[in-house]
């Protein structure tokens, strides 16, 4: 149990410390640290990975209502098109809770890893575009 505590107390700071240099969520680390951690815990096979998946989602649910609604406070939030988008988030989280529950946790792991891969190359091949030809807003240009 100490073990898992220590590895989880690691993850949570390396999660916090890469999504805050890179940009990328704390899914990233969080979820093989939760498989690894899962497995010094004795969670059996079959409910790892949905265990990992499951925990990883609803810790992201904390975490986007709370930049929500800082972004709400600073005035950077439009309402209009969050309500367009939330009939079409709601059906992809049921549809994909139900699909998840069917899939064997082995497939769910490849997909995962096969989507990081992706990230990764994209990450590293794409180039920086330049705001001011593409005529996006400056970074500046947010408040808050």
């Amino acid at each position: 149990m100490t073990e898992a505590l220590a590895l989880y107390l690691a993850a949570g700071i390396f999660a916090g410390f890469v999504s805050t240099l890179f940009g990328v969520g704390g899914g990233f680390t969080l979820v093989p640290a939760l498989i690894i951690g899962l497995t010094l815990q004795r969670m059996p096979a079959e409910h790892l990975v949905h265990m990992t998946a499951g925990t990883a989602l609803s810790v992201m649910v904390f975490t986007a209502g709370y930049a929500a609604w800082l972004r709400w406070r600073a005035g950077d939030l439009r309402p209009a098109l969050v309500r367009r988008f939330l009939p079409f988030v709601a059906v992809g989280a049921l549809a994909g809770a139900a699909i998840g529950d069917a899939v064997p946790g082995d497939l769910i792991k490849a997909v995962f890893v096969g989507f990081l891969v992706v990230a990764i190359v994209r990450g590293v091949l794409t180039k920086r575009r330049d705001p001011s030809l593409t005529g996006d807003p400056p970074v500046t240009a947010a408040r808050g």
